[in-house]
């Protein structure tokens, strides 16, 4: 893919995804908009925190069959439509059923430019560098509407949630007819990929196995980190701003994979943004005071930045066809659908402090399998 050298088409393709993942950034704050607006219940409110990624699962685990065949700029332009249409759906309505359905298209759209924003990563001269660029991008975009969305949801619930992604969606659809060629788009041919080849390749499947267990637990810690402030007795404005602060500091570590690249290997930064991580999800869901929940979200934002870089480098590594890296939302997706659903099992009314170890226990296990390949790949290179 000669094109993706070219950094006007490749500074697009990242703002797919950029774009794409901002509803995941914003769910804390429109899940409590919802709620608080229609009054759902605890397993309401886990099955809407779900919607968007059951669309995003469609599209993005579909990847395998469209990535490699169709132009790059005629399916963003697709899938760029389709989330705006989405997200018109989603305004005024006051039925449930309706809104979920209108966030399952939304997220179909989110998952396709996901789906070829993180191929085009994969596909990218330094993927690492890439990816924490895309990350910064992503908390740029985030940190803006967390400070700016509160003082109006709280009026108008989740309708300028949607109002902002439907002009950040007209935005990309721009910037894809200005900066994407329409030759833009993935080698196939039979001798070099098929999808079912993927399935011989056992260190990328165990790396996309360990991205779905990781946002199983990434999923859980947002869908209900914002609920737990309030049963904390957080005042909502509090936890919108933390949010948006955590987002700002987080800059930090969408730099530190850039600045430490891989001086001191890919061990040492995974295990200590694995401990890191479990110590936010303590200071949210269990102590839960402005202190620990402002610090729980920073710590959290900072580390899983680190976290995804050194996870993309070494998923890069050993996905020599660069198939892996088109999955990733596909993991992403549902990974971050099941968090929520398996969580509805344990949480109540009064207490949320279930998904603390469900964070825990997935972030561990995917850690670990990381470590694995890594150690392998280390050992064979």
């Amino acid at each position: 893919m000669e094109q993706l050298r070219d950094k006007g088409t490749l500074f697009a393709i990242i703002m797919l995804g950029a774009v794409a993942a901002q509803f995941f950034n914003f769910l804390p704050i429109t899940v409590g908009a919802v709620v608080d607006s229609m009054g759902l219940d605890e397993k309401q409110m886990s099955y809407f925190a779900s919607s968007d990624l059951v669309g995003y699962s469609i599209t993005s685990i579909t990847s395998v069959f469209w990535i490699r065949k169709y132009s790059w700029k005629l399916l963003a332009i697709a899938f760029i439509s389709i989330a705006i249409i989405g997200n018109l759906s989603s305004l005024n309505t006051t039925s449930y059923i309706v809104l979920m359905f209108s966030r399952v298209v939304c997220g179909i759209g989110e998952g396709g430019l996901a789906a070829l924003a993180m191929a085009g990563i994969g596909a990218s001269v330094n993927p690492e560098k890439n990816m924490s660029i895309f990350l910064f991008i992503l908390t740029a975009i985030s940190v803006v509407g967390l400070f700016v969305l509160p003082n109006w949801t709280s009026t108008y619930g989740a309708v300028p949630i949607f109002l902002l992604f439907i002009g950040l969606f007209v935005f990309l659809f721009i910037l894809v007819l200005a900066l994407v060629p329409k030759a833009l788009k993935l080698a196939d041919t039979t001798s070099d990929f098929h999808y079912r080849n993927l399935f011989k390749e056992q260190k990328v499947i165990t790396c996309l196995i360990g991205f779905l267990i990781l946002y199983i637990g990434v999923g859980t810690f947002w869908a209900f980190a914002e609920r737990q402030g309030v049963l904390g007795g957080l005042e909502a404005d509090f936890i919108a701003y933390s949010i948006a602060i955590a987002l700002l500091i987080s800059i930090l570590g969408t730099l530190i994979p850039v600045w430490l690249g891989l001086r001191i290997g890919r061990f040492i930064p995974i295990v200590v943004s694995i401990l890191l991580m479990s110590l936010s999800g303590y200071l949210v869901f269990i102590v839960t005071t402005e202190f620990t929940f402002g610090i729980g979200i920073g710590l959290f934002y900072i580390f899983w930045s680190v976290l995804l870089a050194y996870m993309m480098g070494i998923l890069s590594s050993v996905d020599t066809k660069n198939f892996g890296a088109g999955m990733l939302p596909s993991m992403f997706a549902l990974g971050s659908a099941l968090g929520p659903f398996i969580a509805s099992f344990f949480i109540s009314s009064t207490t949320l402090q279930p998904a603390f170890w469900i964070l825990v226990i997935s972030i561990t296990i995917a850690g670990t399998l990381y470590i694995v390949v890594n150690r392998n790949l280390t050992e064979t290179t």
